[in-house]
């Protein structure tokens, strides 16, 4: 028996999510509704693992508190989080309403929502179908108290298919960054992740190309952005220093000097301004944001 055509000329199946049977404008006017107080909604994104989206997705997402913007940060992979790792964040619910609305972490001048935080042991797997992770990330989109927002900045799992498809669905994105690494295959599938925005008509605002150098070589970022016709945002090194900051939580491209310049360039392709004064945030006030 084959498989069940999606059929986009019958009406009844053009408004639903293929595989699910989920009305999504239904849940779209939801997350509307919820998010009417974020003025930029971003998502970050690579169809490959491994290429370092949530060093990117947490490092813009400092660089823009650190510029004064009201950040908001949502870890969507939903059964594989990453972000409060991270930040080295341990030991901490997320609070709700009797309503069933959830309250974002505040830390370090975000709001964050991870499913880290909803889970009795973080540490186990969360063994979990397609359908069931887009009814999590629907009800993160829709139920978490996100209040006013300059940006929020979505972590999307690798791949096409599932959460980063839910996001673009019913996240209403206004753009997505496409993060790659110099290797052919990391390459192959980044190109991947920004045609499938492009069919879902979300626009790709530029391709950050990290962990470039001697090791892995460089250019993949620059040739991709020239055949998508975007700009090349950044091309971060791969640095021992960036790894070391990043094991302490902190963010490498705001803490070091020579990586700021990367930080406001792709921060402002995020709010869709000319430009994005990054600030170094000193050591108290980095002490008293923990």
């Amino acid at each position: 028996m084959g498989l069940p055509i999606y059929d986009e000329s019958n009406e009844r199946s053009a408004r639903q999510m293929p595989a699910t049977g989920t009305p999504h404008e239904q849940e779209r006017a939801l997350v509307a509704k919820n998010l009417a107080g974020v003025r930029r909604r971003i998502g970050v994104h690579s169809g490959k693992g491994g290429v370092g989206k949530t060093f990117l997705s947490a490092n813009l997402a400092c660089a823009l508190a650190a510029a004064g913007k009201r950040v908001g940060l949502l870890d969507a992979d939903v059964d594989c989080p990453n972000v409060a790792r991270f930040f080295n964040i341990r030991d901490i619910a997320l609070t709700g309403t009797e309503e069933g609305r959830i309250h974002p972490l505040e830390y370090r001048g975000m709001r964050i929502v991870s499913t880290h935080f909803l889970t009795d042991d973080p540490k186990l797997p969360m063994i979990v179908r397609g359908p069931i992770k887009h009814k999590v990330l629907a009800e993160l989109l829709s139920q978490v108290e996100w209040g006013e927002l300059d940006v929020l900045i979505t972590d999307l799992p690798p791949g096409t298919a599932d959460v980063p498809m839910s996001s673009m669905l019913i996240g209403a994105l206004d753009g997505i960054i496409v993060v790659t690494t110099p290797q052919k295959e990391s390459l192959m599938d980044a190109r991947k992740s920004a045609l499938m925005a492009r069919d879902l008509d979300v626009p790709v605002l530029g391709v950050v190309e990290n962990m470039a150098g001697d090791a892995f070589g460089s250019g993949a970022g620059a040739s991709l952005a020239q055949e998508l016709g975007v700009p090349l945002l950044a091309s971060i090194p791969l640095m021992r220093e960036i790894r070391e900051l990043s094991e302490q939580g902190q963010a490498a491209l705001v803490e070091r000097d020579e990586l700021r310049s990367l930080a406001s360039r792709i921060g402002a392709a995020a709010m869709g301004e000319e430009s994005i004064d990054v600030r170094r945030r000193s050591f108290w006030q980095r002490l008293m944001d923990r």
